[in-house]
């Protein structure tokens, strides 16, 4: 489950930095973050079929992921982009 949780974030840091365009920053938001299909809501959906033990280290895992600050470096990015009109560094 962490090589999951690694490639995840491998994949997101990949498009992160490709990104050039408001649809294509929406697009992968929504592919990592969404509330119904994000890949981190199935990483926390997922969490009920693993041991007591297991859950723990997932938890762990997730917690210690990045802090959240993948998340926030997208929604900084649209903020610039819509303040400024084009996308600067995320």
């Amino acid at each position: 489950m962490q090589e999951k949780l690694q490639k995840i974030k491998d994949s997101f840091e990949k498009k992160l930095k490709s990104i050039k365009d408001l649809d294509s920053l929406d697009i992968l938001y929504n592919e990592y973050f969404s509330r119904k299909a994000g890949e981190m809501t199935n990483i926390m959906k997922s969490l009920k079929d693993l041991s007591g033990e297991e859950r723990k280290e997932m938890v762990r895992a997730l917690c210690t992921y990045d802090d959240g600050k993948s998340k926030q470096r997208v929604l900084n990015a649209i903020e610039n982009f819509l303040n400024e009109g084009r996308l600067h560094s995320v």
